[in-house]
């Protein structure tokens, strides 16, 4: 079925803001070198009542590096602003863009580490704990900004985590759908109780559960923030923050129980585990340092009306410090060290989410003289003031001076091929791409289904508007999200002529095409261009099952004439009749189609709705019809495909949503785009 909208009269209105709109990063980022000449520091200034304090300047701060006054090389106040959505725009903040760019936001980068594995603890396993992490994680989903970056990682059940993405949607699902309750093995000995000489056995149980695979000796809740610190220490100089979700890790800051490697005496186990996380802990401090990360932390457990540690009938008279105690110091301990809060003992702490966050969102960024160029690893103390009276500064606490090793990361700039450019946690921007992928059925493979995978390649800015040919390489590979393993790859070796002139001829697309079995999916691309630069791009991919679900749809292509470049142009002509763009951006003057396959019961009666709404909410038009069983020749196959009508509207972000019903089945696809 081919159609075109009736524009409704009166509808359009102009635009003065693009909420959602990817933010390049410019020249309002501040540009330091840190940990080389400079100590970069985000320093909050936060009034009584916890908010930012504005309008200081270099002289009112004093540092102290290892008790000595550091002058103040570099300066700059930075404040994240939330852009105020028109009133109804309610899909700009829900619905994600079907494109997804390697622009860096020049917002936060944000990591919501939700700590299951804290809850394995014998005096933790409720479900108060497991109702406050989803409550907590959902709270700081809502308080990020339009251009932050974010990703949602669990402790133990890692492989649910949820890349760093601005889709919040995805954000929210990894959340709800993460299974966060405790092994139920996990506390056996520690519920019957069992003793053998006043120390607890491997045999007789796990009270501290420290011997679990998927998290050994407990460890996993501290090595994780590690890990995360050490993948953000090469990003540009951006606010990098932990959320950090956790009911608390008991590290006895002292050795009690000799270690011994041989036998298997639990209390000498359980020793171990603590050298381990106390070793952890002391690494998280470091990385956080080098890589300039703030920890906030949030107390899942909250306030216990029997807050008291176990006696040492109840744990096998190990734990003697008070594990309560402990768990809360630790989550005070780790934010402090790294310039963060602690909310711990609070049952209503989801209200404590959005000042933590509010925080971070301006600050001052100081550059300040190292001590010295000695590259010793050292830790350094730092210290910063300000004459302002009645006001809390919070900044990391110690400046870790890096190793060679450390020193050549952070200030190295990345070299490596198309492959090396997928690996990294946040996509590489050197050459700018863009990424649209599209599933459909595909009766020529054995997996029943493929997907359809769109790159746009941009010229560099530094390179535009030069005539040059460029030999490219680009890898598109889909993995399984939860293994990480490869599921499907395509390579393309393509000798490009950049042109001097026109408007589209700095850019191009790839089309990919990679057989898939029904599922969801990571999908990532790199690029190495002629010049050694490189650049990467990831999304997610949702596989229907064509063959049993009721009812489903292929994506939603949108195809725009003048047609841009794409190679290979036949990629798709033998499934879909026209050739899928990943532009999103529209003149007035190009032809828009809409174009998607849906797939039902045979004889299901059905409509589909095409809506055309605005970023006010205004429903620019609708149609909505019967559909036709004799579409295709097949009844429970058929075609939809409408021209936009883009020569009609005003300049402004637009969102085209297909929704298709039979019996009692719906399913829709959207499309954001936007009118220049």
């Amino acid at each position: 079925m081919r159609h075109r909208f009736a524009p409704a009269a009166g509808l359009f209105l102009c635009l003065t803001a693009l909420i959602g709109a990817r933010q390049e990063r410019g020249s309002d980022l501040p540009q330091f070198r840190a940990g080389v000449e400079l100590i970069q520091l985000d320093v909050s200034v936060l009034d009584r009542d916890r908010r930012p304090v504005r309008g200081l300047t270099a002289v009112d701060f004093t540092v102290l590096v290892d008790g000595q006054v550091r002058p103040v090389s570099a300066f700059k106040s930075v404040e994240l602003t939330r852009p105020a959505a028109p009133p109804g725009a309610l899909w700009m903040k829900d619905v994600a863009p079907d494109v997804v760019t390697n622009t860096r936001p020049a917002g936060r980068v944000v990591a919501i580490v939700i700590d299951d594995g804290s809850l394995n603890a014998p005096d933790v396993a409720d479900l108060f704990a497991v109702r406050k992490m989803r409550e907590l994680g959902r709270a700081a989903v809502d308080e990020l900004a339009d251009n932050d970056l974010a990703a949602v990682v669990f402790t133990e059940n890692s492989h649910r985590s949820q890349n760093f993405t601005t889709d919040r949607q995805l954000l929210f699902v990894a959340i709800e759908k993460a299974p966060l309750l405790p092994s139920p093995a996990a506390n056996l000995g520690f519920f019957r109780g069992a003793q053998t000489n006043g120390l607890v056995t491997v045999e007789t149980g796990d009270p501290f559960g420290i011997n679990r695979p998927s998290c050994d000796c407990g460890a996993c809740s501290i090595e994780t923030l590690g890990r995360i610190a050490d993948a953000l220490l090469a990003l540009p100089e951006q606010r990098k923050v932990i959320v950090f979700i956790s009911a608390g890790v008991r590290v006895d800051p002292q050795v009690s129980v000799p270690y011994s490697a041989e036998g298997n005496n639990y209390a000498y186990r359980a020793e171990h585990c603590n050298v381990r996380k106390q070793r952890a802990l002391a690494d998280v401090y470091r990385r956080a340092g080098l890589a300039n990360v703030t920890i906030q932390s949030l107390d899942a457990r909250g306030l216990i009306a029997t807050d008291r540690a176990p006696t040492l009938a109840e744990i096998g008279a190990i734990d003697t410090n008070g594990g309560i105690d402990l768990r809360v110091e630790f989550l005070r301990g780790i934010a402090e060290q790294t310039g963060g809060r602690a909310v711990v003992r609070n049952n209503d702490m989801e209200r404590e989410v959005r000042p933590l966050i509010e925080e971070t969102s301006f600050y001052y960024l100081l550059g300040v003289e190292a001590p010295t160029v000695k590259d010793d690893g050292r830790l350094h103390q730092i210290k910063v003031s300000t004459a302002r009276p009645g006001v809390e500064v919070r900044t990391r606490r110690g400046y870790f001076a890096p190793t060679p090793e450390e020193r050549r990361r952070m200030v190295a700039t990345e070299t490596g091929d198309a492959e090396a450019a997928m690996t990294g946690p946040l996509p590489k921007t050197d050459v700018p791409l863009e990424i649209n992928v599209l599933p459909f059925a595909d009766p020529k493979v054995p997996e029943g289904s493929s997907l359809a995978v769109i790159v746009g390649v941009t010229q560099p800015n530094d390179v535009r508007g030069m005539a040059r040919s460029e030999r490219v390489h680009i890898v598109t590979t889909a993995y399984n999200p939860e293994t990480g393993q490869s599921v499907g790859s395509q390579q393309h070796e393509l000798d490009l002529q950049w042109n001097a002139t026109g408007q589209e001829t700095g850019r191009f697309e790839v089309l990919s095409r990679l057989p898939l079995k029904p599922g969801r999916y990571e999908v990532r691309v790199g690029v190495e261009a002629g010049d050694g630069r490189t650049g990467s791009v990831y999304t997610y991919a949702d596989v229907p099952d064509y063959q049993k679900d009721a009812l489903s749809l292929s994506g939603l292509v949108l195809n725009v004439t003048p047609t841009p470049r794409a190679v290979p142009v036949d990629a798709f002509r033998d499934v879909m009749p026209l050739t899928p763009t990943a532009r999103r951006t529209f003149r007035r003057t190009d032809r828009v189609t809409a174009w998607l396959r849906f797939y039902r019961p045979k004889d299901a009666a059905g409509t589909i709705t095409t809506r055309l709404t605005s970023a006010d909410n205004d429903v620019i038009a609708e149609l909505t019809q019967v559909i036709d069983n004799a579409s295709g020749g097949d009844s429970a196959t058929g075609e939809h495909r409408i021209d936009l009508p883009v020569e009609d509207l005003a300049p402004g972000e637009y969102l085209v949503t297909v929704e298709v019903s039979a019996g009692n089945n719906r399913a829709r696809r959207d499309a954001r785009f936007r009118i220049q």
